[in-house]
This record gives structure tokens, C-alpha cells and sequence, in this order.
């Protein structure tokens, strides 16, 4: 048996020398990313012979559950207990120059510069930050180059409102996002899936919309006059996955983020503007679609538990209609993980109305 040891902090190990301010500052959700998330295990590994190094204990009512929705028995052991065979199951820092170099958002805007790849501008804080406000304009997206899911972003209005904290930071325009496009690449399946990511207003990801099929995913963008730029993206994200391949040795998950935004007079796509390579949130989109009925569409979603409800509540998966709510997390979670399963996007986002007026909540 080889042990999983879920290291969702991979990017503050990777990057730590660079996130020692931010760290400080938000030393608690370092602590907890590991604890609150570590379920995902569950919905993602089909491997038998891989277990789990668990940081929880997980009630027999949570495992159970699991077997109910056919996800079968798991090995878990207390991490503290696993001397040998574990690995590191988000990202394995077996190759950290290669890491890091992939992980970083500046290497990836400079790289996506020189393969003509990269169509707005873009500033780093403390480099080249002299004429920011005329390239960028008033209304400005700060990002982390080592963070992932829009975590550290913020947006300014003028560049005097940046700080010492801020320097390193990648500037680009704020713009209006109308769609936002995910491409994961399965390093062990070989395989390349596809499907819509959702932020706040701040930029940070709340949750992936998933589509049964290709086909489901075609006609919902169709109906919103975003297939001509799909395509463009989808040539772009070619080009540059290829390069990836050519030039580096893949040794594990990545996937490619992009999104179309509408400028004030017509859409446009910004058709890479992220590189995680490790493993990400994408795959547990994938893996969620056996829940699906045939041609249907789910949603899954994060809500930070700042209420006492019992989210166990919301449990309403049929298996037989492949319709309703599975909560992926268990109840100790300060993170409540949902995925809703509907045949068509009329009934899912009726599902999704009662479930905000459970958490008491118009929106994410």
C-alpha cells in the first residue's frame, strides 16, 4: 500500500521564501487548507492501492455515505502513523526547479509573451511599473505569481494604492468576465477535459460548472455566441501545450485557465492566464461526472461554513435519476463542498435556488 499525503499547501512550500509576508498574515489559512480539504481524496482516487495519510479522523456516518454513493472503502491511517511508501499526492516537489518554473505566473506571462500567446498588457510591481497606469488604465487586477484559485488578487484603481507587500505582483486591467474556460490534462490517463470555472466578484474560484459531454459543453457556449472564441482559445492553448511538451519533461497534472471578457463593445478571450501544474480542482470536476445523467450538468460549489447548519441536510442524490445534491465534505469541514446534479440547466438551477435559501444567501 502507498500512502497519499494531500499537500494542498504545495505552492507556500514551493514558493515559500517568496510568501513569508503573506504568510504571516494569513498563518491560519495555511494551517487549515490541508485539514478542511483533504475529502477531495475521496472523489478523485480509484486507486485501490493507494490509501490515505489522514490529518482527520472521519466519522463511520461520513464513510458510509461514501459506499452509498458507490465510491466503495477507503485505507486511511493517521498521517503521524505512516513511516515509508507515502508520497505527495497534490504536487511532488520531486522536481522543484521544473516546479516552480510552471507553478510561476510570471515565467508563464513572459512565456506566453515570446509565443505571441498573450494579447493585453501586462506590468510586475517594481519592474516596470513606471507607465502602469497608462497601459493598464484606472481599474487594475493585482495577482500573486505563486498562489492559485485568485487567492492574494486584488483589485486597485490607481497604482498608488499598491504597498510593500504588493512588489512582484503581476498588473494587468480588471476586465469583465463573461466565461471563465478550464483545460485539464491528466498525466496518467492522457487525457485533456474541459469545463467552466466561477469566481467572486474578487476574483478568487468558488466552484466549476461540469458537462456531462463535449457535446453539452459546445451548445451551451454556442447559445452564448462563445463558440468562435473557444475555438480561438482551444488553438491557443494548443500551441502552447505543445511547446510544454517540447521543451520540458510533464511528470504530472496540469491544466490551463482562460477567460472571455467583454471590453465595454465586444467579447474577447484572454486564452491562457493560468498554469497549474499539479494536481487541481479540475480533476475533481472530471471525476464528478459519473453523477451525471446522460447529456446533464452540475455544479460544484464552496461555502464557507460561517453558520451552524447541518449541511448533511442538503443530501438529496438519487442515484437511480442520477439527480440532486451530494456534500462532498464532512460535517467537521469549516468548508461545505456540493455538488448538484441536474438533467438540464433549468432544473439545476432550481436545485441551486433552494440551496441558498438553506445557507440564507442570494448568491456564492
Amino acid at each position: 500500500m502507498n500512502w497519499a499525503i494531500i499537500n494542498f499547501e504545495y505552492e507556500f512550500v514551493l514558493f515559500k521564501d517568496h510568501l513569508i509576508e503573506y504568510q504571516k498574515i494569513h498563518s491560519s489559512f495555511f494551517e487549515e487548507v490541508n485539514y478542511h480539504n483533504e475529502f477531495i481524496f475521496f472523489f478523485i482516487e480509484t486507486n485501490k492501492k493507494i490509501g490515505l495519510a489522514a490529518r482527520n479522523q472521519y466519522e463511520n456516518e461520513y464513510l458510509e455515505y461514501l459506499k452509498s454513493l458507490g465510491l466503495g472503502s477507503f485505507e486511511i491511517k493517521p498521517i503521524l502513523s505512516i513511516e515509508q511508501n507515502s508520497f505527495f499526492w497534490v504536487g511532488s516537489l520531486s522536481d522543484i526547479s521544473l516546479e516552480r518554473s510552471l507553478n510561476s505566473k510570471i515565467w508563464l506571462y513572459s512565456k506566453l509573451k515570446e509565443l505571441n500567446l498573450l494579447k493585453t498588457p501586462f506590468c510586475i510591481y517594481d519592474q516596470d511599473t513606471k507607465n502602469a497606469e497608462k497601459i493598464l488604465g484606472n481599474d487594475i487586477l493585482v495577482k500573486n505569481p505563486y498562489l492559485y484559485g485568485g487567492v492574494g488578487n486584488k483589485r486597485i484603481s490607481k497604482v498608488s494604492d499598491l504597498d510593500e507587500k504588493d512588489k512582484g505582483s503581476i498588473l494587468e486591467p480588471w476586465f469583465n468576465v463573461v466565461e471563465q474556460i478550464s483545460f485539464y490534462f491528466d498525466y496518467q490517463d492522457k487525457k485533456l477535459l474541459v469545463h467552466l470555472n466561477k469566481s467572486n466578484k474578487d476574483g478568487r474560484y468558488i466552484g466549476t460548472r461540469v458537462f456531462e459531454d463535449q457535446s453539452s459543453l459546445s451548445q451551451f457556449l454556442a447559445k452564448r455566441n462563445l463558440i468562435d472564441l473557444f475555438e480561438e482559445q482551444c488553438l491557443a492553448v494548443g500551441k502552447f501545450t505543445e511547446y510544454l511538451h517540447s521543451e520540458y519533461e510533464i511528470k504530472q497534472d496540469f491544466s490551463i485557465d482562460g477567460y472571455f471578457f467583454n471590453d465595454g463593445s465586444t467579447t474577447r478571450c484572454f486564452p491562457i492566464c493560468d498554469l497549474n501544474y499539479r494536481l487541481s480542482l479540475s480533476k475533481l470536476a472530471h471525476s464528478m461526472k459519473q453523477f451525471l445523467p446522460k447529456r446533464g450538468v452540475g455544479d460544484i460549489i464552496f461555502i464557507d461554513k460561517k453558520k451552524n447548519l447541518d449541511f448533511r441536510r442538503l443530501r438529496s442524490y438519487c442515484p437511480l435519476e442520477r439527480t440532486g445534491v451530494i456534500v462532498l465534505s464532512p460535517e467537521a469541514s469549516k468548508v461545505a463542498c456540493l455538488f448538484i446534479s441536474a438533467n438540464d440547466e433549468s432544473q439545476l438551477n432550481r436545485i441551486l435556488a433552494k440551496v441558498m435559501i438553506f445557507i440564507g444567501k442570494k448568491t456564492i
